[in-house]
């Protein structure tokens, strides 16, 4: 347990919360713009593939059952998302996704203990 990595886990908790509010926002685009829905849509997917990759990865390089906590604590996590939302708006935090996620993707593979 002492390899834990907890840094990661707090990471992938915001980033899942942050790509969450990406992908709901695609979903709900109520712009004109296409190039804009495209790019809200896109960045979306990426951040699926992005959180599908971190999971695959961390269980292969550490342990089988990293994956499972990290994908179970992150969903509880994802509740604190509702919170975000009441506080800052739907669109506030939609669009703080849309920049964060990748910053935070980067953080929970940098603090890999690998």
């Amino acid at each position: 347990m002492a390899d834990f990595p907890l840094v990661s886990l707090g990471f992938y908790c915001i980033f899942g919360i942050l790509r969450f509010y990406v992908q709901h926002w695609g979903a709900n685009f109520r712009g004109e713009s296409e190039v804009a829905r495209f790019v809200i849509v896109l960045s979306g997917f990426l951040g699926l593939v992005v959180g599908l990759g971190f999971l695959i990865y961390l269980g292969w390089n550490l342990v089988w059952w990293h994956p499972l906590v990290f994908f179970a604590v992150g969903m509880f996590a994802s509740m604190l998302g509702v919170l975000l939302e009441k506080i800052f708006g739907y669109l506030a935090v939609g669009m703080a996704g849309l920049v964060g996620w990748p910053v935070f993707a980067f953080l929970m593979f940098y603090f890999l203990p690998l």
